[in-house]
């Protein structure tokens, strides 16, 4: 599946860095899955975040560390 919303972002011109899927509060139902490009206020909170869950209503999928951004424009 994250394949396949990496996919839908690009084809969209939106860089796959960083995927959540929104839950409903109090419960494990998906209410949306989305994807954008952190500013550098926001990153910071997600990045240093220790598991899936930085808070209640956010499950993330995918987080894009800028370190690993900047290995791939060099390599």
């Amino acid at each position: 599946m994250l394949t396949r919303f990496k996919e839908i972002a690009s084809g969209l011109e939106i860089p796959p860095s960083f995927i959540f899927a929104r839950l409903i509060p109090g419960s494990s139902v998906v209410a949306a899955i989305n994807w954008r490009v952190l500013c550098d206020r926001c990153y910071p909170e997600f990045a240093r975040t220790q598991g899936k869950m930085p808070r209640p209503d956010i499950y993330i999928m995918h987080l894009e560390r800028r370190e690993q951004k900047e290995r791939k424009k060099k390599g």
